[in-house]
């Protein structure tokens, strides 16, 4: 056999073609996503938060159910025994308290992270009092909503959607103006920037004023700190502002702080009024 033959045979078996060969194809894998209910409480922290605050038995199903945020509240409420809102208030209540001793149990994260207003107490509170709302909403009936005192507590936790749910029970109860009074510095100023939110302006303008009506010094400069956000008019302007005429005799520095500000909404919104001017 000459040599042309011979690099032929080699060619053919032992080279790789010179051209694109066709390939095979690959079989996909079926990927399968399995659905992971979201939990505000892992089952062993739930069971400390269940040890802290449920008294009774019946108390400590209801936690564990509102748990499913895999379902809204209104699934939620028709699978309950009648009357939940029992256990529902109770459970609030001694949330609330082992809130305040010890968190209800909950500790910091491993890199130490720990959010008081954060806990899955609050988290619970949040949904609880978001049912009670919810069944408030649709029968009108007053055994949904809350004991003031229990109420005035929860505006003082700094929990977002905890105070918006307890407005909701205090508008209902027609005692959101009279809570105001009851918070007083930071509390009262983000109370209003949420309140601000769904009120009208001239509702706003009187829960404003019924924030400023006695108050202190440090809770006056919070809330003017955060006027320039919130919407009114002139004359509405005009009527906060005579709501701190009372501060006038109080600390210099405080009195100066509401000047400051209260000029510089002035000028921002072409007012021609300000405290020194409303408080002659």
């Amino acid at each position: 056999m000459g040599f042309a033959p011979l690099l032929f045979l080699f060619n053919k078996y032992y080279l790789k073609p010179n051209y694109d060969a066709p390939v095979a194809p690959v079989k996909k894998e079926k990927t399968i996503v399995i659905k992971v209910e979201e939990s505000s409480a892992p089952k062993s922290e739930l069971k400390v938060l269940s040890t802290k605050a449920a008294k009774k038995s019946t108390e400590a199903v209801l936690l564990e159910r509102i748990q499913n945020f895999s379902k809204n509240v209104k699934e939620i409420i028709p699978e309950l025994k009648e009357e939940w809102q029992e256990e529902g208030k109770s459970l609030l209540k001694n949330l609330e308290d082992c809130q305040g001793k010890d968190f209800c149990g909950m500790k910091p994260d491993e890199d130490g992270y720990f959010d008081e207003s954060e806990t899955h107490a609050r988290k619970s509170q949040v949904r609880l009092l978001e049912m009670l709302n919810q069944s408030f909403q649709e029968t009108d009936d007053k055994k949904f909503l809350l004991d003031s005192d229990i109420l005035n507590s929860f505006l003082k936790s700094g929990n977002e959607k905890l105070l918006i749910q307890t407005f909701k029970q205090l508008k209902a109860k027609g005692e959101l103006k009279e809570a105001l009074r009851v918070i007083s510095g930071k509390d009262s100023a983000n109370a209003l920037m949420l309140l601000s939110k769904t009120a009208t302006k001239e509702e706003l303008v009187e829960l404003i004023e019924e924030a400023l009506e006695g108050s202190n010094g440090y809770t006056a400069v919070s809330v003017f700190e955060i006027l320039g956000k919130l919407q009114f008019d002139e004359s509405g302007f005009e009527a906060v502002l005579k709501r701190t005429c009372h501060l006038k005799s109080g600390l210099p520095q405080n009195w100066r702080a509401i000047e400051g500000l209260s000029s510089k909404i002035a000028r921002e919104r072409n007012f021609k009024i300000n405290a020194k001017s409303v408080c002659e």
